[in-house]
This record gives C-alpha cells, sequence and structure tokens, in this order.
C-alpha cells in the first residue's frame, strides 16, 4: 500500500503540473511554424517576448512537476528496475523542455537586438529539438502504463489509457516529422495526456484524503 505522503505528492504534483503547462500554451497563442523565415520568427519573438519568458517558465516548472508526478507514481507501484528506466526517461523530458526554452530565450534576446539571423536560427533550433519530445513521451507514458495496470495503484482503466496515449504519442509523432497537419494532430494527444494527469491527479487526492478520513466522500 502507498504511504499517503507518496500519493498526496504524486496528486499535487500531477494537478499543478496541468495548470502550469496549460497555462504555458495558453501564454503562447499561435506561433509560426519552426521552418517560419528568420524575418517572420524575428517580427514574433519581438511582439511576443514577455509571453515568450513568461511561458518559459510556466514551461520549466511545469516539466518539473510532470517528472515528480511521473516518479511518485512509479514508485507507488513497487517496481524498481522499471521505476528507474520510467524516471530516467522521464528526466529527459526535462532536459528536453529546458533545452527548448533557454533556446527560445536566447531567441528573444536576438530578436530584441536586431540580430535576425541569430532569432531566426534559435527558433528553428527549438522546433528541430521538439520534434524529439514524442519519443521520450511514448516510453514513459506506455511503461508507466504497464506498471500502473499490473500494480492497480489506479483504476485499472487509466493505467490503459495511458498505455494508449503513449502509443499515440509515438505514432503521432512520428507521422509529426514528415506531415503539419499529423503535428497538429500529435498535439491533441498530448492534450489527452494532460487530461489523464489532471483525472489521475484527482483520484490519488481522493485517495489520499480517505486515507486520513475513511468517512470522506467526494460531493
Amino acid at each position: 500500500m502507498p504511504s499517503t505522503s507518496l500519493t498526496r505528492t504524486a496528486a499535487a504534483c500531477s494537478i499543478a503540473g496541468v495548470v502550469l503547462l496549460v497555462a504555458h500554451q495558453l501564454v503562447l497563442g499561435s506561433m509560426p511554424p519552426p521552418d517560419a523565415s528568420a524575418a517572420t520568427a524575428t517580427h514574433y519573438l519581438n511582439t511576443h517576448s514577455t509571453a515568450m519568458l513568461s511561458s518559459a517558465w510556466l514551461d520549466g516548472f511545469g516539466s518539473v512537476l510532470l517528472v515528480l508526478a511521473v516518479y511518485a507514481m512509479a514508485r507507488m507501484t513497487g517496481s524498481g528496475f522499471w521505476h528507474d528506466v520510467t524516471v530516467r526517461v522521464a528526466g529527459v523530458v526535462i532536459a528536453l523542455s529546458l533545452v527548448i526554452d533557454a533556446v527560445l530565450v536566447a531567441g528573444v534576446g536576438a530578436a530584441t537586438s536586431g540580430a535576425t539571423a541569430a532569432a531566426g536560427t534559435m527558433w528553428t533550433l527549438a522546433g528541430a529539438v521538439d520534434q524529439v519530445f514524442p519519443v521520450a513521451n511514448a516510453v514513459w507514458m506506455t511503461t508507466l502504463g504497464v506498471l500502473l495496470v499490473g500494480s492497480r495503484t489506479l483504476p485499472i482503466l487509466l493505467g490503459r489509457l495511458l498505455v494508449a496515449v503513449g502509443v499515440l504519442e509515438l505514432v503521432g509523432g512520428t507521422a509529426a516529422l514528415y506531415s503539419d497537419g499529423a503535428k497538429a494532430v500529435n498535439n491533441l494527444v498530448f492534450v489527452a495526456f494532460l487530461a489523464w494527469l489532471l483525472v489521475a491527479g484527482i483520484v490519488l487526492a481522493v485517495r489520499s484524503r480517505r486515507a486520513l478520513d475513511p468517512a470522506f466522500s467526494p460531493a
């Protein structure tokens, strides 16, 4: 039986991570494509510099909370080796996220100083690094989903749904390398994951509350 503190940590990090990652996307709004011209990228970075910097902070902290939630859930399953695999691959998400954030912050600096070519290069580089996310996400999503199904840490349906989302993330991410339309669809897959994470966080929050107060029943 997972400890109450671990359950509460997983719940809090899941819910807070979703809030920050959704805010990160809302702050950015509609952006030019990764292959946009240097002039277009520079103009966007210049006119949205505050939003880009705010988004970088939200994305960074949101990604950290996401990995902490994954760590807590994987540990709750009681699987030693696969817990380590899941957490290490999820850690790649933090590294990639911070790389993209750092590149975009550098791009904002280049754009505001008038270095159009540098800003365009940073924009393209950030888009290229972003293509690696689906691979890393697919590995830890499917692994964590299988662990959750086997351990019944969460309702079995949630474990199976996470496995499905992981598979879709890999397929959609691969297709997005060749099609802009597939990239838009793959973005919806990540939205589905955020919805999953929110539901999982709420389920864990209710369980931790019940552990402290057996008479508790959500309205």
